[in-house]
């Protein structure tokens, strides 16, 4: 069966790779478990959230938001908003600004704000108003990072909006992405059932009866370890880049 690239790993994609090895699987494996906990330490790792798109609607705050000591000028605003994530589509009436919360579920303890000056906020317009940069990350199948305006911008704390948009770094994972996080997800149970075919010792020969190829298993998972490292390279290369 094909691999579906458009999610991560699952639990029994994980699976799939253990039993790849012609080994006997224990099923009280939580291979379920080991592929969220690989999706989990990748996304921490590369610092993309989430790496694989979704839609989402965040609240940011404008740039450069409140006095700073040594810096009295820094309320004023600033034109360079970082979204701390990538974009990778956003719709026209995607961005807004000025938005207060209008009711006082949504207020909240907010200080000083009251039901009565709430407002969703304002649409701007892309290309006029505001622009989605790197220009090129399109061409490059990259995801936006940064919304710059042409003037500096303020307002309260969350007071811009991005709405449904498509957060995310890529919309299907690369090949060797989703192998990597799958492998790694296995490696994360070899040790398990290394102890549970040694049984309890250091390390076990086994031999495969249909194949008489026999296999080496060490408590720690020796044989796997190119997985880890070769996962461990994934992430760095793919790290979201933060001043």
């Amino acid at each position: 069966m094909a691999n579906d690239y458009t999610k991560y790993p699952q639990g029994s994609d994980v699976l799939a790779i253990l039993t790849g090895t012609g080994i006997a699987l224990s099923s009280t494996l939580d291979t379920d478990g080991a592929a969220m906990a690989a999706e989990a330490d990748f996304e921490r790792r590369t610092a993309w959230r989430p790496f694989l798109a979704k839609r989402e609607t965040r609240y940011l705050t404008p740039p450069r938001f409140g006095p700073q000591a040594g810096r009295p000028s820094s309320n004023q605003g600033g034109r360079t908003l970082e979204l701390e994530a990538g974009l990778l589509d956003l719709p026209d009436d995607g961005l807004l600004i000025g938005f207060v919360p209008n009711t006082l579920g949504q207020i909240g303890i907010a200080q000083g704000i009251t039901a009565g000056i709430g407002t969703p906020g304002t649409v701007l317009t892309r290309g006029i108003q505001y622009y989605l940069k790197p220009d090129d990350a399109p061409q490059k199948g990259l995801p936006w990072t940064h919304v710059v305006f042409p003037s500096p911008t303020r307002g309260i704390d969350q007071s811009i909006v991005i709405r449904n948009g498509l957060f995310g770094y890529c919309r299907v994972l690369p090949f060797d992405v989703w192998f990597a996080i799958a492998r790694y997800a296995a490696e994360m149970l070899v040790p398990e059932v290394s102890l549970k075919l040694s049984g309890g010792l250091g390390s076990v020969d086994i031999t495969d009866e249909k194949s008489s190829v026999k296999r080496t298993f060490s408590g720690m998972g020796a044989a796997q370890k190119s997985w880890t490292q070769q996962y461990k390279e994934m992430c760095m290369l793919l790290r979201r880049p933060s001043a």
